[in-house]
């Protein structure tokens, strides 16, 4: 393991307190087997005007960072529907690739092959650099997260290894427990613990900055979803073919599967709803799936709104109790509404 002095700059950081509350107007239809239908009311989808590469939602739901193909950075306001911030160009890493956005909007970093940009959103300003290699010279950045604190930054790479930065004293440190690409990164809010998937099958849970796994849990195939919950006690995981799981945070134990007809099924994006009840899930298409969590059963798929095929879900966030909103590589906004689900979750 390595120690390396990254960043130097202290992040003082402003919050945001913007909020955002969208209502519905469409209607969309599940059929189950012997279900009756359930609608969800979604309205028209907005749009941030442009196809995006990556997104993310601020946590209050007020804002989207994105990135578009012209290697542009752009915030999206969610209350006025137009364009708040453009960051400088001259300061983006090239190319750029993903991005990551504070809880509270307050903080933006754009993510090259190896180089992180840093920006203060209001009032805009460029804080510095953060450079993140792997164990192979040539790795790039494969998967990131930034705590809710804004103190702590890790990123995955592609020849298995990763980084974990503090942010506030530029440490970084460096080990490789994958054999393969890490595609997956999430953290606690505080940033303490961190959770790691990769294409070899492996997922594992690390005490920040500690390179020995607290467990590590092994699959058949590639990791190709991986999600905490808001109270961080329960993860979301799902391999390549069969495996779709939710576990207990703490232990790695299995707590259900998730079950369904369909003989295969892709995962991609996860998100847990704060009541507990739900997980929404996306396909590598345009398609979403609500779950119950205390049986693992599937609920019903809907279609999400797209400009041209192939359009797949970047970003999930919960913007109130009753309401998810997503935004696709389209640059769609939608929003769902979860009131008939937890409803059907509830007679059951």
């Amino acid at each position: 393991m390595g120690f390396t002095r990254v960043f130097s700059t202290s992040l003082l950081l402003n919050i945001s307190t913007n909020t955002f509350i969208v209502f519905a107007l469409c209607s969309f239809l599940l059929v189950g087997c012997g279900q009756e239908k359930i609608a969800l009311n979604n309205q028209a989808a907005t749009s941030v005007g442009e196809p995006v590469l990556d997104a993310k939602f601020s946590g209050d739901a007020a804002s989207i960072l994105f990135l578009n193909h012209a290697q542009q950075v752009k915030i999206w306001s969610l209350n006025t529907n137009q364009i708040d911030v453009i960051l400088p160009e001259d300061k983006l890493p090239k190319p750029a690739r993903q991005v990551e956005y504070s809880k509270d909007g307050s903080i933006a970093l754009v993510i090259g092959e190896n180089d992180v940009a840093i920006f203060r959103v209001q009032p805009l300003e460029y804080i510095g650099k953060l450079r993140m290699q792997g164990i192979s010279p040539l790795a790039r950045i494969t998967a990131s997260a930034l705590s809710e604190n804004k103190l702590k930054f890790v990123a995955g790479m592609e020849d298995g290894a990763i980084n974990m930065a503090q942010l506030d004293t530029g440490i970084n440190n460096q080990f490789q427990p994958h054999r393969q690409q890490v595609s997956h990164i999430q953290l606690t809010n505080n940033g303490d613990v961190v959770y790691s998937g990769s294409l070899d099958g492996q997922i594992a849970r690390w005490q920040f900055g500690e390179p020995k796994a607290i467990y590590s849990n092994m699959y058949q195939h590639r990791i190709t979803s991986l999600a905490l919950n808001k109270s961080a006690d329960r993860v979301f995981v799902s391999d390549g073919l069969h495996e779709q799981q939710i576990l207990d945070a703490e232990s790695g134990d299995v707590i259900v599967k998730l079950d369904y007809i369909s003989r295969f099924k892709p995962f991609r994006e996860a998100y847990f709803d704060e009541s507990g009840k739900l997980l929404m899930t996306t396909s590598s298409k345009s398609q979403i799936t609500f779950w119950d969590l205390k049986s693992g059963k599937e609920i019903g798929v809907w279609s999400c709104q797209t400009m041209k095929d192939g359009a797949t879900v970047l970003a999930i966030t919960q913007p109130d109790n009753t309401h998810m909103m997503t935004v696709n590589t389209d640059g769609l906004i939608e929003t769902w509404n979860l009131t008939p689900l937890l409803d059907s979750v509830d007679k059951e």
